[in-house]
Formats: structure tokens, sequence, C-alpha cells
């Protein structure tokens, strides 16, 4: 189903432009950006007054009560509170979150795989943890890391190229939180965020 958003919006760190968008096919998938003002109008709509517009738009105290009235409008937030927009099926707005990143425990230090890609990694050991960045990693492999435990989290290479500034591949403390990104050549990787020696 097709809706039209009279304005640009952002919602689950996302930004979406004005125009059409593509409700998410189930509860917790993302809108689709299907075009932009003009480029795609739904059948028996005009580029001026679309048919099929069915977005209401404003304050979140300001959203109505979910009833008969709002079934398959969906209603966009311009404050902080709204959150993700949402959708009303007669009896609830449903709001379509954007879908949470994985998530991974890690208590001994192992390689990093394929599989971490885009998963948050939460160190819980009382014990350092490496994580060793092997070569062959998917191209644009990136990975965060968050020290939930005492011991602090490593990254090291084998194979790979990693840097970092003034060498800092640790996580700082615990609660701290480091990012592995790619760089522009294969098999090198530089390591941002809280970190320490």
């Amino acid at each position: 189903m097709r809706y039209y958003a009279p304005t640009a919006f952002r919602s689950g760190g996302v930004d979406y432009p004005q125009g059409w968008l593509d409700l998410p096919a189930s509860k917790g998938d993302p809108l689709v950006a299907t075009g932009q003002l003009y480029l795609e109008v739904p059948d028996g709509g005009s580029q001026s007054v679309p048919s099929g517009a069915a977005v209401l738009y404003g304050l979140y105290a300001n959203r109505p009560a979910a009833g008969p009235a709002y079934q398959n409008k969906l209603y966009i937030c311009t404050d902080r509170r709204g959150g993700a927009p949402a959708f009303c099926d007669a009896a609830s707005w449903v709001s379509f979150a954007v879908p949470d990143r994985p998530k991974s425990e890690v208590t001994a230090s192992r390689a990093l795989t394929a599989a971490d890609d885009g998963v948050l990694l939460l160190g819980n050991s009382a014990s350092t943890i490496t994580l060793t960045l092997p070569a062959g990693l998917p191209v644009g492999f990136q990975c965060r890391v968050t020290q939930i435990g005492a011991g602090k989290c490593t990254i090291a290479a084998s194979g790979a190229t990693v840097n970092a500034q003034s060498s800092k591949f640790s996580t700082a403390a615990q609660h701290a939180t480091i990012e592995v990104l790619p760089v522009v050549a294969a098999d090198s990787y530089t390591v941002t965020g809280q970190s320490g020696l």
C-alpha cells in the first residue's frame, strides 16, 4: 500500500524524502521511499492533490485516537517523542519501527567472521577479550563492540590491517563502545570510538 509524505521526515535514524512511501510488508520492516513528488502518482491520483494521500502529519500529542475513521492511515510525528510512523488498523496505532541492530554476546577471545558483519558484539568477561580480524571478510565488513564485563575488548589483526588513533585498539573501560570500520583497501580496517590503550 502506498502513502504520500507531505514533507521530508526522519524516523529511526533514517531520512525519508517528501513523496510516496510504500508501507512495510510486516511490523518491524522499515518504510521504503519509492519516489519524489510528481514522479509516482497512484491510480486516480493527480500531481496537485493525490487521491491516495492517507498520511496525517503533526505533533504526537495531536495524534487522534485510533478508530474506524482513521483506518489505513499513516501518522508521521514531527517531534522526537513520536518515534516511528504508525499505521492505524482501526483498533490501534501500530508502529513500524526500524529493526534493532543484531546483538551477540562474546565471552572469550575469537576471530571475527562474516556472521559478525553489522552486529553489536557485547564483550562479557572478567578478562580481556581479543577479537581478531582475519583476511577475506566481506567487502564493507563492520561491527560494533561494547564492553559490558570487567575485561576490555581488543581488536587485533591476522592477515588483515587494522589502524587506530594513537594505537588505541581496546575499549577504554566498562560500558565503552568501539567500532570496526572498513577503509578503501581490501582487508584494511580502522578502530574508532571510546577506545583506550
